[in-house]
């Protein structure tokens, strides 16, 4: 899970922080339950991503990273902004359409 905290606020924006997890690849950020970007796991300048800027219209807000785990496997990482509107699903149990089952 990320924890998204805030780190700067406009009249029209916000923007927001969290600790890159492990493995990470790259970013969906969504605002008010629609993409809004994605994006790469490092900035430009080559120093790990750990903020994005949202229009305060969005809200609530999410960034989900989607990491390789050390077994090759993938797993997302999601954290929501404010945290009291996080509806993340986590299918334990359930197998993908790319999942072969035993």
């Amino acid at each position: 899970m990320l924890t998204l905290t805030k780190i700067a606020e406009t009249n029209s924006t916000v923007t927001l922080g969290w600790t890159p997890p492990a493995g990470v690849g790259g970013y969906a950020l969504y605002a008010n339950g629609q993409v809004v970007s994605v994006a790469t796991k490092n900035n430009k300048d080559g120093s790990p991503r750990k903020t994005a800027e949202f229009s305060k219209a969005g809200s609530p807000f999410q960034v989900a990273a989607v990491c390789r785990t050390s077994a090759g496997g993938f797993s997302i990482e999601v954290g929501t902004y404010p945290s009291t509107n996080s509806i993340v699903v986590y299918p334990a149990t359930a197998l993908y359409p790319s999942e072969v089952s035993p």
